[in-house]
């Protein structure tokens, strides 16, 4: 595997590293006692749902990973206002996950972040994708908020969705 930094004539690739996500369920979300748990409620069925397409935000630093001479995961951050590097997307092909390719990308975005002093990484998902939850917390993130407002007026699929907020310290 290989992770290089985004150039220019690598934007028709990023598109074609995302993959309609897998729902499996939703993650419930509790605040007891200052602390932040979850568990899952797991869905009878599995269905799928299309992810819009991810334009270039010029103040991200976007890393692309390649196997087998194709693109097949990116991850786009960028230095925001709290000392986080907010990750707005981060995607791998269905077939190359569980390979060590999200991982590879989130350890270029730690390394990044360090590199900029930078207190840790931040990133929003929704409670309908278990998969990621699953993945930001093996990869040391742990929930920070949750925004039961964010989608509503973005009609459906969207609109029954909550925002889950995840954060990992780099000290």
């Amino acid at each position: 595997m290989i992770i290089q930094l985004y150039r220019q004539q690598d934007e028709a690739f990023i598109n074609r590293t995302k993959d309609p996500i897998c729902i499996i369920g939703r993650i419930r979300v509790r605040f007891e006692n200052g602390q932040w748990s979850w568990d899952e409620v797991l869905d009878d069925k599995i269905t799928y749902k299309q992810q819009a397409p991810f334009s270039v935000d010029p103040d991200s630093t976007i890393w692309i990973a390649w196997m087998d001479g194709k693109p097949v995961g990116h991850l786009a951050a960028r230095a925001d206002w709290n000392r986080y590097a907010w990750i707005d997307e981060i995607d791998v092909l269905a077939a190359y996950r569980g390979q060590g390719v999200g991982s590879a990308l989130m350890a270029e975005a730690k390394g990044w972040a360090k590199d900029h002093q930078l207190a840790g990484l931040g990133l929003e998902s929704q409670d309908t994708n278990v998969l990621a939850a699953r993945f930001y917390q093996r990869s040391g993130f742990r929930i920070g908020g949750l925004n039961t407002a964010f989608y509503r007026h973005l009609g459906k699929p969207y609109q029954d969705e909550y925002a889950v907020f995840w954060y990992a310290d780099l000290s």
